[in-house]
């Protein structure tokens, strides 16, 4: 099964890559119980996991990141006895400053007859995947303009994103939980 969705979001590549980086640290730091930094998220990173399915079978799940190359491209390997999946996420200068940001995902399982995939869920997954990017974009705006960074495209329309008051060190950042969009985890 292969899913490929891409959409184009008002934020620079370097942006949203270093997004996706601190929110995929952030993942692995809050399911795994580890402290790893940003600098750790590179190519050939790995962990193995233990994951209960849908139907309540707990499996071991090898995740790997394949590519890590900012600001262009981010991929990840999971691999089980059941299947291997890979996620690719791809980062290209788009109109105005602005990303495309290119998702594809490619599973192979382990017994063809597995994959149950049909149009239909195909088409909802894109759907899916598309609203999580315009979330992912919609958060790390947020995050630029709490730091005082603009974000990187404005419409001519838009006035530009002003901050009235910065941030200050001293105030306590809500904690942020694990979105589990990158494809680390799956919800629970």
């Amino acid at each position: 099964m292969k899913v490929e969705v891409s959409r184009e979001i008002n934020v620079s590549p370097e942006d949203f890559y270093d997004y996706m980086v601190n929110s995929v640290c952030e993942q692995i730091n809050v399911e795994l119980q580890a402290s790893l930094k940003p600098e750790d998220i590179r190519s050939g990173y790995t962990h193995k996991t233990k994951q209960t399915n849908n139907k309540g079978k707990t499996e071991k799940i090898r995740y790997t990141i394949k590519e890590a190359k900012r600001p262009s491209v981010f991929t990840t390997v999971y691999t089980s006895a059941a299947r291997k999946t890979t996620l690719r996420y791809t980062f290209e200068p788009g109109s105005h400053g602005g990303t495309v940001v290119t998702y594809s995902q490619e599973t192979i399982f382990a017994d063809p007859s597995a994959d149950t995939s049909n149009a239909m869920t195909i088409r909802h997954g894109k759907s899916k995947i598309a609203r999580q990017i315009a979330a992912a974009e919609k958060e790390c705006r947020a995050l630029l303009r709490q730091k005082g960074r603009q974000t990187a495209v404005q419409t001519s329309d838009e006035e530009p994103d002003v901050i009235e008051e910065p941030l200050q060190e001293t105030q306590v950042q809500p904690e942020r939980k694990s979105s589990g969009f990158f494809g680390l985890f799956k919800k629970k």
